[in-house]
């Protein structure tokens, strides 16, 4: 332990009873003090071996230089007495007492050693100068007032005795006591600071490991969402072209096997997220219905395909006007649909239920409630539920598919939103799956506002003339842009870093940019810096549309100034919506 993390204390506080009135002798005693209340400090402290073995021996050697100038001065005095060969044995014995109490370390706990030497050293240094010392100096200085040695003894003798030896007892069995307790605070002050050290070094890594995964993460979902958005982009562009039913055929079972594959990375990637404890929830106002009819709407390709039929079932007392984080509960809603329609037999049906349980002025409880009729479970598979990588059965990866972490997220997603989820099931039954969640009320006015086929084509009618710049260094990327854009009646030029786009900016006229956030030469976040700090393209809508799709990379891309954000792969629909929020051709 360094020296600047030692609290110091005095083990042994000097008083000016310790004084001898021999000057030399007396400075020299406050220098022995110094020294053993700072080895003290480091013994219960717990120092480096090598910085205790630099306190005892400096404790030693100027412990010899003392004695070496007391007996000078007694020698004076006293030479041939037994006082003074007495005195001289005292000295002798000092540093080799120490070492054999050191050496105990071999058969005794530390703290008992470290606790017997500093009373040792403490209690041998009270003795030695209120008792020893102080007699000796007292017959010096009788001596060299001119009396006889043998009267200068009898004289410290009765001095020494009586009350004297009361309070030298007495002050020395208070040094004892006061040794054992302060090295026992001090030693649980020290172990309580190495513990507190050690959780502030373990809460640095965990921050640091945290900070690395965040950044894998970030790094993680750019690089894979960049080519899924070229495969699902491609394959979606195939299939609107002229192809026979064998090609249609090849093509739509790779754009579904790329679908799938997304939503498999989004469940990877969600997990990791909840891992490193990054999974943020949103307080936003909402409607209910537009969360169950996305979710219909993206259930509803698998439903069709198994012939099964889903109701939704949302009695008009419940409340419709929320704040919370709608995309998080359609996830859940959509992973426990998703998985109802994956288990049921074929011409079946899947039911989902909205219960409001209770309602304040404030908030109001939920229960959603997904029933099917499906293959149902075991108790043994519903233990399993709910568990890190794990389904209810082996099995069911081979013949549903799946990671096996739907369930996992969906139940820390209720959780992080204050809410409970649980299931009743029977095998061959089918299953019901529950989840509960307190919503506050709405802040704000809202309508419901599912997009149709008429809000998207109204977007695209909006945008068609316009000039877009499209930011990208992925040339499959590029080109799928340029062919959704240039499709639908728009003007479209490329850029392939940041550098090209500021460029291109500063020589012509643009309705509106889309941003990729991660390139080479200058990344999207300084080009929209650049392009933002000259007046004239202030107003120019800038749309991050990026593979960096973790909540930071979005609040990032809009602090910089982008006026926007669209995750890879790219939804058409979304693409046209919020390019139409922001960008009126000219």
């Amino acid at each position: 332990m360094n020296s600047e993390n030692i609290e110091y204390f005095e083990i042994f506080p000097w008083d000016k009873n310790f004084e001898t009135g021999i000057v030399e002798v007396d400075e020299q005693h406050k220098q022995l003090v110094y020294i053993l209340n700072q080895l003290a400090a480091h013994l219960a402290n717990r120092s480096h071996p090598d910085t205790l073995n630099k306190y005892f021996d400096e404790l030693a050697n100027y412990a010899d230089y003392h004695f070496k100038t007391e007996e000078t001065i007694w020698n004076k005095y006293l030479s041939g007495d037994e006082w003074f060969i007495s005195h001289e044995k005292t000295h002798e014995s000092f540093i080799s007492d120490v070492i054999a109490l050191r050496q105990e370390e071999e058969k005794k706990p530390l703290d008992d050693v470290l606790q017997d030497v500093v009373s040792f050293l403490s209690k041998w240094l009270a003795y030695h100068i209120l008792d020893s010392d102080k007699r000796m100096a007292k017959v010096v200085q009788s001596v060299e007032s001119g009396m006889t040695l043998a009267d200068a003894k009898n004289k410290a003798n009765e001095e020494m005795s009586g009350s004297m030896k009361i309070l030298i007892d007495t002050v020395l069995n208070m040094y004892e006591k006061l040794t054992s307790r302060t090295m026992g605070i001090m030693r649980e002050k020290t172990l309580r600071r190495k513990a507190e050290i050690a959780l502030l070094k373990a809460k640095e890594e965990a921050d640091f490991a945290n900070l690395s995964k965040s950044m894998f993460l970030a790094s993680m979902s750019h690089e894979i969402r960049n080519p899924m958005n070229a495969i699902i982009g491609m394959t979606d562009l195939a299939l609107k072209t002229g192809l026979n039913e064998e090609q249609k055929n090849y093509i739509s079972k790779a754009h579904l096997s790329a679908t799938n594959l997304l939503h498999i990375i989004n469940d990877i990637l969600d997990f990791s997220k909840i891992e490193a404890g990054k999974l943020d929830m949103e307080e936003t106002d909402f409607m209910l219905d537009d969360v169950l009819s996305n979710m219909k709407t993206i259930v509803s390709t698998a439903a069709e395909k198994n012939s099964v039929h889903i109701s939704v079932n949302v009695p008009s007392e419940v409340p419709r006007k929320l704040r919370g984080d709608p995309l998080r509960l359609g996830q859940v809603l959509t992973n426990l649909l998703g998985n109802a329609v994956k288990f049921s037999h074929q011409n079946s049906t899947v039911s989902l239920s909205v219960e409001s349980k209770k309602q304040t002025s404030c908030d109001t409880q939920l229960l959603f409630t997904v029933t099917d009729n499906g293959i149902g479970m075991s108790e043994e598979q519903q233990k399993k539920l709910f568990k890190d990588y794990s389904q209810a059965d082996s099995s069911t990866t081979r013949e549903y598919g799946g990671t096996g972490l739907g369930l996992v997220i969906s139940k820390k997603i209720v959780e992080l939103m204050n809410g409970q989820i649980w299931l009743e099931s029977e095998q061959g039954k089918g299953s019901s799956f529950y989840f509960s969640v307190t919503f506050a009320k709405a802040q704000s006015h809202i309508e419901a506002n599912v997009a149709g086929e008429n809000d998207i084509q109204n977007a695209i009618d909006q945008l068609r003339g316009a000039k877009i710049l499209v930011v990208e260094d992925n040339e499959i990327n590029q080109e799928l842009a340029e062919i959704l854009l240039s499709d639908n009646g728009l003007s479209v030029e490329v850029a392939a870093n940041g550098q090209q786009a500021v460029d291109l900016i500063t020589s012509e006229h643009f309705d509106g940019v889309l941003m990729d956030c991660l390139m080479p030469v200058m990344d999207g976040y300084e080009a929209t810096q650049r392009i933002r700090s000259n007046n004239e393209f202030k107003n120019l809508p800038i749309i991050a549309m990026t593979g960096s799709a973790m909540k930071q990379d979005i609040e990032k891309a809009l602090s910089v100034g982008m006026n926007d954000h669209i995750s890879k792969p790219v939804d058409p629909a979304i693409v046209f919506q919020t390019m139409a929020k922001w960008i009126k051709p000219v």
